[in-house]
């Protein structure tokens, strides 16, 4: 089985909670939704286009949070619409929380995930078309983000592994990922 690894790394990331509508708080690594954006991205594929050609029965991704991260929250000012006269900001300003992930020292760390991506029998056109992108030098087509637009990532140390496999069952594995809990 062949196996795509590349780290994303970015100063600052944000994972919205989709089920938090009032608040934005953040999952601490990105989700599988995510990770399917930034595949799209790499290949190029226009938004809202990929999402069966990228699903779990062609691809499985994993991911690992590689560095430390810390959570904080910072208030930001949107403008208070009650109606649609108010988009001129007559009604003035309202604070709302937004939940950032960084590194321990924001000047000198930072946020670190190593993606894990492995075809699946009818996922091989797409799986090669990404290791083509990704390990060819020519990039990732669109510009890449750790969740929202302006915290932007670089991929780094991309490498394809020919020859995946897991050792005997009494053999004790190391493989850092993440799994919910």
């Amino acid at each position: 089985m062949q196996v795509l690894t590349f780290d994303l790394v970015g100063k600052m990331a944000h994972f919205r909670k989709y089920y938090a509508n009032n608040t934005a708080m953040s999952f601490s690594v990105p989700p599988r939704t995510t990770l399917m954006g930034v595949l799209a991205a790499i290949l190029g594929l226009p938004r809202d286009s990929y999402y069966e050609q990228l699903a779990s029965e062609h691809l499985r991704l994993g991911v690992g949070l590689r560095t430390p991260i810390k959570k904080g929250f910072h208030r930001l000012n949107f403008l208070k619409v009650e109606s649609s006269r108010d988009l001129d900001g007559s009604k003035g300003r309202i604070q709302l929380p937004f939940e950032v992930i960084t590194g321990h020292d924001l000047a000198r760390d930072m946020v670190h995930y190593r993606v894990y991506v492995a075809p699946t029998p009818t996922g091989e056109v797409v799986f090669q078309q990404l290791v083509e992108r990704v390990l060819g030098g020519s990039g990732p087509h669109f510009a890449l983000s750790l969740g929202a637009a302006s915290f932007t990532a670089s991929l780094l140390d991309a490498q394809l592994h020919e020859q995946a496999r897991i050792g005997s069952s009494e053999q004790v594995q190391a493989f850092h990922s993440t799994v919910p809990t």
